[in-house]
């Protein structure tokens, strides 16, 4: 399922960061996936921006860490408003 750009737009941070390793988990063929995959996954993406920094405008930008527990809490969150709206 595609999610409309303006509610991806106003998802926060860690959110955003458990929905792209969400992506890329189907992608490597897992439809079923635990909390503790999607954050390896994260904390995976968020070592490897830091490996290879993007600049731009002379700015290093790339991934910013989160706390374990911050991430949890947004998927907790996440969850218990998906499950209110259906």
């Amino acid at each position: 399922m595609r999610l409309p750009l303006t509610v991806v737009l106003d998802l926060p941070y860690p959110a955003l960061g458990l929905l792209i390793a969400a992506s890329h988990e189907r992608s490597a063929g897992h439809d079923v996936v635990t909390f503790e995959m999607l954050h390896d996954r994260f904390e995976s993406q968020i070592r490897s921006s830091s490996a290879a920094p993007v600049q731009l405008g002379g700015v290093s930008i790339g991934m910013l860490k989160c706390p374990r527990s911050v991430v949890f809490a947004v998927s907790l969150l996440h969850n218990y408003a998906a499950d209110l709206a259906y």
